[in-house]
């Protein structure tokens, strides 16, 4: 749930911001729309909700990794939802925007949850 609702947390940010922010140049508003800014600011949400959850939650190494793959589970689902009811459509290249999308919300929370297993390696 922590993943869904960062993910849709920041789509509402970049929708609000999406001209002024991410100088979105005529395209729809999607995180991968932009290039760079928006990719960035979606993992960084992504990443500092595994950070938390990891820091907060995990109470093992092990829990740690599996804090930051719930929440870029949840973050691909919400992707996936907001893709599908986003106004233009998913369009044909979906897939590929979700596995691209994917592979990048992966690796924010997995570069997280690298750092709470390296702090709570120190810890325990």
């Amino acid at each position: 749930m922590l993943g869904a609702a960062t993910f849709v947390a920041g789509h509402f940010v970049e929708v609000a911001r999406w001209e002024s922010w991410f100088g979105g140049g005529g395209h729809a508003v999607w995180f991968l729309n932009d290039g760079n800014r928006a990719v960035l600011f979606m993992m960084g949400c992504l990443f500092f909700a595994a950070l938390i959850a990891g820091l907060l939650w995990a109470r093992s190494t092990h829990d740690a990794i599996v804090h930051g793959g719930n929440v870029a589970t949840g973050g691909v689902a919400a992707m996936t939802v907001l893709i599908f009811a986003a106004p233009w459509g998913p369009g044909n290249l979906f897939p590929i925007a979700i596995a691209i999308g994917a592979v990048i919300l992966l690796l924010s929370t997995a570069v997280a949850s690298l750092i709470v297993v390296a702090i709570k390696r120190r810890s325990l």
